[in-house]
């Protein structure tokens, strides 16, 4: 996922936040800017990020699974930053229904699971 610079700064300051208490290792990673050596307390405590899109007054929420990814004995946060784009990358759409009301011009995200569920295990 890429996220315009000052989002991805909110993000990245937000994890660094979040996670301070725990007393994590910052470590460097090529192609990475935030990671951390991987413990199984730190896999546990890692956040959920919800997008807000105020536009469509949308919420899309991103689990740690669709956040960070393992890069050998440490953790990433799979988000870069990027000057002048968003890009919701494949990771993150993972088991996501993306719905677009193109007539009422709005979006909508929903656990696919949900969605299969409502429509009584049939899509």
């Amino acid at each position: 996922m890429m996220l315009i610079s000052t989002a991805y700064h909110k993000l990245e300051n937000a994890v660094l936040e979040h996670l301070k208490p725990l007393g994590v290792s910052r470590v460097r990673h090529a192609g990475y800017y935030l990671c951390f050596r991987a413990t199984s307390h730190l896999w546990q405590h890692l956040p959920t990020v919800t997008l807000h899109f105020a536009e469509e007054n949308a919420r899309l929420v991103l689990t740690p699974q669709r956040l960070f990814i393992a890069v050998g004995h440490d953790i990433c946060l799979a988000v870069h930053s990027s000057l002048d784009i968003t890009i919701i990358g494949a990771m993150q759409q993972v088991d996501t229904r993306f719905v677009y009301d193109v007539i009422a011009g709005r979006i909508y995200f929903a656990p696919e699971n949900a969605c299969h569920a409502d429509l009584g295990g049939h899509i």
